[in-house]
């Protein structure tokens, strides 16, 4: 059943929102003379599947494909199989990307944006995104959203940022959606909140007198594309669980008795004592074990 709240984020109407920041379309005629100027709304729909799946989408086209953007974007059905990201193997495989923070996601969405998106408006869109999070019943507002690369805030902290990175924010509302709302669906009491259309077959436009985002001030909103350099990345990861081997080497190592051999018992000529008790074991890279009232050596 649709989601009646207003607003509703969901992949409808983040897609909504994504149109709303393109770059200004080229006249007619300068398209005539220049071919498409490949920022249609299916030209975007494409990159945003791109930023989920991975997978270029270049041979889609076609009025299937036309009839499938217009419903998503209209928020009235997400069937078909030009929705991929509402699959559940696509869904979980982008969910494990983001979660491993995944540079290839980062490169992706930098590339749709620099493509499609004018980047004078996305400090608009991130005001808007906030802004419709804050006001989504549906949101836990504890939800860890990114300011930057390795800077994450809840929802309701969020209008208190001085400083956003469209980047990696853009990517962590994408993956919240992708993972908790994919559908259009839920979003279509959203969707006629915010548009209008002149008459029956006219197209639907964003409202005027739609003020989304005005209520989140003094923010500045980092457009460049500067990501953290990959392999500096995966030295820092490796460099860290070196540390953290190397920490563990040393730690006590706790250890617990559970029998008593009979005083008989034997071993090479030595009798051996177990304690029904628990303790903590020191050690150290020579072997050797510094035990409360001795020291045993093990031969590993």
């Amino acid at each position: 059943m649709a989601c009646q709240k207003v607003p509703h984020l969901c992949g409808g109407t983040l897609f909504d929102l994504l149109l709303e920041t393109r770059k200004p379309r080229r006249k007619a005629r300068n398209k005539l003379d220049g071919g498409s100027d490949n920022l249609s709304i299916a030209d975007l729909y494409k990159g945003f599947t791109y930023i989920i799946t991975g997978e270029r989408p270049d041979s889609l086209a076609g009025s299937t494909l036309e009839k499938c953007v217009s419903d998503y974007k209209q928020c009235k059905s997400s069937k078909g199989c030009y929705v991929p990201f509402t699959a559940v193997a696509e869904r979980s495989a982008f969910d494990s990307a983001c979660k491993r923070k995944d540079p290839a996601v980062l490169e992706r969405t930098a590339g749709v944006i620099e493509t499609y998106l004018n980047l004078e408006k996305c400090e608009w869109l991130v005001r808007a995104l906030i802004e419709v999070m804050l006001k989504d019943e549906t949101v836990d507002k504890r939800t860890p959203i990114a300011a930057g690369y390795d800077d994450y805030m809840p929802v309701e902290d969020l209008p208190r940022a001085k400083k956003i990175v469209l980047l990696p924010f853009l990517v962590s509302v994408i993956h919240y959606v992708v993972k908790n709302c994919p559908d259009c669906e839920s979003g279509r009491a959203t969707f006629e909140a915010w548009y209008s259309q002149a008459g029956k077959r006219a197209e639907w436009k964003f409202r005027e007198d739609n003020h989304l985002g005005d209520s989140i001030k003094g923010m500045n909103v980092v457009t460049d594309f500067e990501m953290p350099d990959r392999a500096q990345v995966e030295a820092e990861e490796e460099c860290s669980a070196e540390s953290a081997w190397q920490k563990g080497k040393n730690d006590p190592v706790e250890a617990e008795v559970i029998e008593e051999t009979s005083k008989n018992s034997k071993v090479n000529g030595q009798g051996i004592t177990i304690i029904h008790n628990q303790t903590n074991i020191e050690h150290d890279e020579s072997q050797t074990f510094h035990i409360e009232g001795g020291t045993v050596t093990f031969n590993l």
